[in-house]
């Protein structure tokens, strides 16, 4: 979806990025590795933190770690 709120970013998160992510994160094999390796293996294709957080949320594996958002 490109819902984009005036003013919020110019960088809109690239959906096709996140779901390749999310079916990363979703990877039963993956999902064994330690949360940091994880997050740096997406850093490194480009991810940022914000897109990383969102593909966590939507791969349902979130529950992984303490959240610190809320």
């Amino acid at each position: 979806g490109a819902m984009a709120t005036p003013g919020s970013e110019n960088v809109l998160p690239r959906e096709p990025l996140i779901a390749t992510a999310v079916k990363f994160l979703q990877n039963s094999r993956v999902r064994q590795s330690p949360l940091a390796t994880r997050r740096a293996f997406l850093k490194k294709k480009g991810l940022t933190d914000e897109e990383i957080d969102m593909a966590f949320q939507q791969s349902g594996t979130a529950a992984d770690e303490p959240s610190s958002l809320w």
